[in-house]
């Protein structure tokens, strides 16, 4: 934001830690920008707001709700523009094309398939065998455009895919000699060899640094121990890897640091593990270009592969079995598999497969043949398509897959908590209108059976065992905790259990010159007679049997 904007920024983590120590504390006078306030928790959302509403200062949020939250348990933004509204900018400017600025503007709205389609049509998509032979491809345009200049960026979901392609391009630059003297660097992630012209990729927020987590540079200098980097905004800084060692390679990133991020080019791998808001932020960095990369093994329906062979043959090769044809298609780990079909044949016919291709069978339904005996059967009915074809539709498909996170609102809505205004964490009730939510909560079966009441002195909380969320109500008078929820049939079983043991407790009285131990396997009987008694008798007054009692 600072680069863009020239306003002087800094992490949230590092305001919070001056306002500890009584530094830069806010003023009514000032105006906090939070930048990417999607990607902030709830509670740090929440502690931040109330310092500045304590302060009388304003507080701007710019994000999108669309894009990927915080790792950090709430979704408070979102929960926020729902409540309050927002002021939206619909004009996209990062995007030099004009129809990318329109896919971009589809990614936004959520028609992944729709922006997927046009980077598709001008060649922006790119299919290969596998994930692997992606990675390959990924590497070899990333370093084959490094000569056209500006700033590139190459994006995957996981970890290990950013750790491999890190490799790849590394060792392809020093293998070109385009990497000056290096040092082993001892990191946060293991042993690094870094050397000058390496990408550099910042992992934890440094307040001395200045430096936060994502932040990308190119190495200087690389000796002793120490790294100098230039910072992709200009800034130098220098530091031995003992006093920071939680740095990276940065030519490939995940999706998640590149938030916020804007560059000329822009390298993405798919994978099935990615949904709609992470290929949104993935395809929307660059200004100049973006290209998809995808290995059909992560994306390939099960009756898809490269035909290997096909013609007529007794029905499973059994020579006792009528006359059928079949087509044998094999993967991309050298698994085969055959299909059976009369119709088969007029398929692959139709569609001019020849040995080798890449294809699919879809079952379109079947139709009715007459046999030459007259006799009128149905036959399955095939069409092969181009197997890049349905790897493209199932990539699409797994792009678009929506799964937003739960937000503090969502949370009190589903458990049907009473939310009076803001992202509500702690409320000021009065001790009776405290006393009315603890006992509305009490008797909601779901929400007892995930929470636990914990009583101090003016509070009393309510707090999900998982530690997911939490709900608090102050008061200003102690409450007791309501008891344990439940059910009818558990209050029945219970009651049951007490009459029995009371009755077994009156008939086991010894008298005198008895012991007063009596045999345990006796007591056990009792209690199961007067148990199956006293259930019988229940079942009679209700009209029901035993088993369908409550």
């Amino acid at each position: 934001m600072q680069t863009g904007s020239g306003i002087e920024s800094r992490t949230l983590a590092s305001l919070e830690y001056g306002w500890k120590e009584g530094r830069d504390p806010l003023t009514n006078r000032d105006v906090l920008v939070i930048d990417e306030a999607g990607m902030v928790g709830s509670r740090q959302l929440d502690r931040v707001l109330k310092h500045a509403d304590q302060a009388g200062a304003k507080v701007v949020l710019l994000g999108d709700d669309k894009q990927l939250s915080a790792i950090e348990a709430g979704a408070g933004f979102r929960a926020i523009t729902e409540r309050t509204g927002a002021t939206e900018i619909t004009e996209i400017r990062r995007q030099r094309d004009s129809w990318a600025r329109e896919a971009s503007a589809e990614f936004a709205r959520g028609d992944v398939r729709t922006a997927l389609d046009a980077y598709h049509e001008r060649g922006n998509v790119r299919m290969v065998e596998s994930r692997d032979d992606a990675k390959a491809a990924v590497a070899a345009d990333y370093l084959a455009d490094r000569q056209r200049g500006g700033s590139a960026i190459v994006l995957a979901h996981s970890n290990n895919d950013v750790a491999g392609l890190n490799q790849a391009i590394r060792s392809a630059r020093a293998e070109a000699g385009e990497l000056g003297p290096s040092a082993e660097i001892e990191t946060s992630r293991g042993k690094r060899d870094f050397a000058q012209g390496d990408r550099l990729l910042f992992l934890k927020n440094d307040r001395h640094l200045d430096v936060k987590n994502g932040t990308l540079g190119t190495v200087q200098k690389a000796e002793d121990g120490r790294l100098s980097v230039r910072l992709d905004n200009g800034r130098e800084v220098g530091f031995s890897a003992k006093d920071y060692e939680h740095i990276d390679h940065g030519y490939a990133v995940t999706v998640h640091k590149s938030q916020g991020v804007t560059v000329d080019r822009s390298y993405v791998l798919a994978t099935p593990g990615m949904d709609r808001s992470l290929a949104y932020v993935g395809m929307t960095r660059h200004r100049d270009s973006a290209t998809l990369y995808a290995g059909a093994d992560d994306f390939t329906e099960r009756q898809s592969g490269r035909l290997v062979e096909h013609g007529a043959a007794p029905y499973e090769h059994d020579p006792q079995n009528g006359q059928s044809y079949f087509a044998r298609l094999e993967t991309n780990t050298g698994k085969q598999h055959t299909l059976w079909g009369v119709d088969l044949e007029r398929a692959i016919a139709d569609r001019g497969a020849k040995i080798g291709d890449r294809i699919s069978f879809e079952h379109v339904g079947s139709e009715t043949v007459h046999l030459p005996d007259g006799e009128a059967v149905e036959r399955n009915s095939w069409c092969v398509r181009d197997g890049s074809e349905l790897v493209y539709e199932k990539l699409a498909r797994q792009l678009s897959r929506a799964r937003p996170k739960e937000s503090t609102l969502d949370f009190a809505e589903r458990h049907g908590v009473e939310v009076d205004e803001g992202i509500w964490t702690v409320s000021k009730l009065d001790p009776a209108k405290a006393k009315a939510l603890a006992e509305s909560l009490a008797q909601r079966p779901a929400a007892a059976a995930q929470g636990a009441a914990s009583k101090e002195a003016g509070k009393t909380s309510f707090e999900r065992l998982d530690g997911a969320e939490k709900v608090a109500t102050a008061a200003s008078a102690r409450q007791e905790p309501p008891a344990p929820v439940k059910s009818r049939t558990q209050e029945i079983m219970q009651a049951r259990q007490q009459a029995a043991f009371a009755k077994l407790k009156e008939r086991a009285a010894p008298g005198a010159g008895e012991s007063s131990k009596p045999d345990p396997d006796e007591r056990r009987r009792q209690a199961a007679k007067i148990v199956t008694e006293a259930a019988q008798r229940s079942a009679e007054k209700a009209g029901k049997p035993i088993g369908e009692q409550a």
